[in-house]
């Protein structure tokens, strides 16, 4: 064997059982093995090993030339970044993390800063895999293949973030909907189940009393579904489509009266839907995108429903297919913001126009929750809580999101206040479902956040900054959040 002049290291060879074994390695520092030449072909067994073993066979066929031992600067490794809790990267983050330089592979013993920035809600508590510590930012020496993980946390433990529980709904639901009858609201359908393909819609219906805190079982629907739509006209409840118990499209639609607690089958729609959704105007119910089970893609179509006389029209389609979708109606026009659409219908001329959307990315606003206050659009979901004036065409991406951030979550208004009931942690792995009930006062709004200083441990002599709400109460849409920075000492506090 012969050992390239460049070697730094040695080789030895030793019998086992009548065979001889070449036990090639031993690099001195800062060299590894790279590679291995056997009759002028290259034998590959990895830049990272420090050793290898290689068999001469008895009729000594394998010859090898040449043994390449190079600098140990030459090695190149990989750096993965995981942040936990994980998020999608469609909604909005807890955090980011900066890589200083940001390659894919970097060189033996080459220094790399990472710089952890918590999104809003949350709050950096340390380093952990092949990095500890708890500051932001930190420096790492690449000597081996590194997992680095930031862990963040959320700031309930210091802060209210606007959004107060209530009374939760008697068990885990989502893919249900919500709606406001008689100052009480009602939970129609869903499931609670998460496995996928295999999830059971159930016709349960529930009546919260947000006066009393407390949850009523009702008459349930007549067919059990999930990922349907409702609408209210005439303090009746119109439920549209969805999926049965058996995952099939619903083309199905009944009416519930809470005076009377029963449900009655109504014309089914002109096709199965699923995933839709709906607007009413005065006694119609427009009915718009979600899936149709003969169609592999979002549908286009919009249907109109006459709850008097209990009839079905089409209407222009929309711009594109679109689903998981909802709309509000503002100045006699239907607005829907889905996904990367924002899309407006205008019934007088059965006319569809389009607005820029909030953001490019075209999952940022899925299964997004949209609700009416005053001329202006909310849309609800995980920790995204926005607002859209209509007017202005400006929005507001510095409302407070849930404290426990869901999808799927059942969104209706009572009273000055937003309710999100129940969804799905899909953050989580495996996703779990939601009895949670939270509540948003959107009349006081411009309250401070509450803060409790005796949680927060800091050192006395460094400042603490309270987020607040600063904005008009007869407009939420103004909302601001502004920091106040707190510098105390032992005897005083000062703003």
């Amino acid at each position: 064997m012969v050992i390239s002049s460049q070697v730094q290291g040695n080789i030895s060879a030793k019998k086992w059982n009548g065979t001889t074994w070449i036990n090639i390695g031993n690099p001195t520092i800062n060299y590894y093995l790279n590679q291995l030449y056997s009759n002028s072909e290259i034998k590959s067994f990895g830049v990272n090993n420090d050793y290898v073993n290689v068999l001469l066979r008895n009729d000594q066929s394998d010859i090898f030339d040449v043994l390449t031992i190079s600098p140990q600067s030459e090695r190149l490794y990989g750096l993965s970044i995981n942040i936990n809790p994980s998020l999608n990267s469609h909604f909005s983050p807890c955090a980011s993390i900066t890589k200083i330089p940001d390659k894919q592979l970097y060189t033996y013993g080459e220094n790399v800063t990472l710089v952890a920035t918590p999104g809003c809600c949350y709050e950096f508590m340390q380093w952990s895999g092949d990095a500890s510590g708890n500051h932001l930012e930190i420096t790492i020496t690449m000597d081996s293949d590194k997992n680095i993980i930031a862990n963040f946390e959320k700031k309930i433990k210091n802060w209210k973030c606007g959004w107060e529980t209530r009374n939760p709904y008697p068990t885990e639901i989502w893919e249900h909907t919500a709606e406001v009858v008689h100052d009480k609201i009602y939970v129609i359908g869903g499931t609670s189940s998460t496995s996928v393909g295999g999830r059971n819609s159930i016709s349960t219906v529930r009546e919260y009393d947000p006066y009393l805190d407390k949850w009523t079982t009702k008459s349930p629907m007549n067919i059990a579904r999930r990922n349907h739509t409702s609408e209210v006209v005439n303090n009746k409840i119109y439920v549209f489509g969805g999926f049965s118990e058996n995952d099939d499209h619903l083309s199905s639609v009944e009416e519930y009266d809470p005076l009377t607690d029963k449900w009655t089958i109504k014309k089914n729609m002109l096709a199965t839907r699923t995933f839709a959704g709906t607007t009413s105007i005065e006694n119609n119910i427009y009915l718009y995108g979600g899936r149709r089970n003969d169609e592999g893609s979002n549908t286009k179509i919009m249907e109109m429903y006459d709850v008097y006389q209990n009839t079905w029209t089409t209407k222009s389609s929309l711009p594109e297919g679109i689903w998981f979708t909802d709309g509000v109606l503002i100045n006699g026009k239907i607005h829907i913001i889905s996904y990367d659409d924002h899309i407006v219908y205008n019934p007088d001329n059965d006319s569809w126009a389009s607005l820029p959307s909030y953001n490019e990315d075209p999952n940022f606003f899925m299964n997004c929750k949209n609700i009416k206050i005053n001329n202006n659009i909310f849309v609800i979901n995980e920790d995204i809580f926005y607002s859209y004036d209509v007017e202005s065409g400006q929005w507001n991406d510095k409302l407070p999101g849930l404290c426990n951030p869901r999808s799927y979550i059942a969104v209706t208004i009572l009273d000055k206040k937003i309710y999100a009931i129940g969804g799905l942690y899909s953050y989580e792995s495996p996703q779990t479902s939601s009895n949670t009930v939270e509540v948003f006062d959107y009349s006081n709004y411009n309250k401070p956040f509450i803060y409790d200083i005796n949680d927060q441990t800091t050192d006395e002599n460094l400042p603490i900054t309270i987020p607040v709400f600063i904005g008009n109460a007869d407009d939420i849409s103004e909302t601001v959040i502004c920091n106040l920075n707190l510098s105390f000492d032992s005897s005083e506090v000062s703003l």
